[in-house]
């Protein structure tokens, strides 16, 4: 896969023919702009991710991902919420209650943030 490689270009171009063909293809939306993150492109991906949840609500993958796209963007609070949607959808990837964690932390939220990383380390104590 094009994105898996790093040609960030070419996964772009596919997600576009994906989505010429069938508009409603979240994967490819999904896919492109993930493809825009890799290019530091925050603000097309945040878009095209958008899309992506819009099309399919209960796409945790895609929602996790928007709220890594609002953290990246420094909007701390809008992750937090969208990531406790992810974590409503999905409560076993202790990744979303360790980035919960960090963006509460950094709301100054610390005893919630504690919270989350306890929990991530009781779902995965191996994780780095």
């Amino acid at each position: 896969m094009k994105l898996d490689n790093g040609n960030y270009d070419g996964a772009i171009l596919d997600a576009n023919r994906a989505i010429a063909i069938n508009p409603k293809n979240y994967h490819a939306y999904h896919l492109r702009g993930l493809s825009k993150a890799n290019k530091s492109d925050f603000i097309g991906a945040k878009t095209d991710i958008t899309i992506a949840v819009q099309l399919n609500p209960y796409f945790t993958e895609a929602i996790f991902n928007l709220g890594k796209l609002n953290f990246e963007l420094k909007d701390y609070n809008t992750a937090v919420e969208i990531i406790s949607k992810a974590i409503e959808l999905d409560s076993t990837d202790s990744e979303k209650f360790a980035f919960r964690a960090y963006a509460k932390e950094l709301l100054g939220d610390f005893k919630s943030g504690i919270k989350d990383l306890t929990k991530a380390i009781q779902i995965n104590p191996r994780a780095d």
